[in-house]
């Protein structure tokens, strides 16, 4: 309402616009008065059980997932099974290897060429 008695004003050439009570803010008094004890219960209700974690959480655990896919990646590798190395291992180990310019390998690539060095099955 404040802003039409603003473009009002402006348009009918007014000193000053018709003052408008602004009533947008919440009555938190109002709402403590009709709640009562109630929101209290509730924030200290037992029987909701304890708060979890989303599941699209933080990522700060992802170093242990990595580390429980194998102890020793280049024993997964002749094994067969590379592929289940993540991008960021094998552009690990094969930088250890002297391999250069593994940012611009997709991981088919990565994998080709780990299975090459340590002597995985040649695809």
């Amino acid at each position: 309402r404040f802003r039409t008695n603003m473009i009002e004003a402006l348009a009918l050439d007014l000193d000053d616009a018709e003052e408008v009570e602004d009533d947008t803010d919440a009555d938190l008094d109002g709402i403590d008065k009709r709640l009562g004890d109630l929101s209290e219960s509730f924030n200290n209700c037992d029987h909701l059980g304890p708060e979890t974690s989303s599941k699209n959480g933080s990522t700060g655990n992802r170093a242990a997932k990595n580390a429980s896919l194998g102890s020793n990646p280049i024993e997964m590798i002749q094994k067969g099974f590379a592929n289940k190395l993540n991008i960021p291992q094998l552009k690990e180990l094969l930088a250890q290897e002297g391999v250069q310019n593994l940012s611009a390998m997709k991981k088919a690539m990565l994998v080709s060429i780990a299975n090459k060095r340590f002597g995985g099955p040649q695809q």
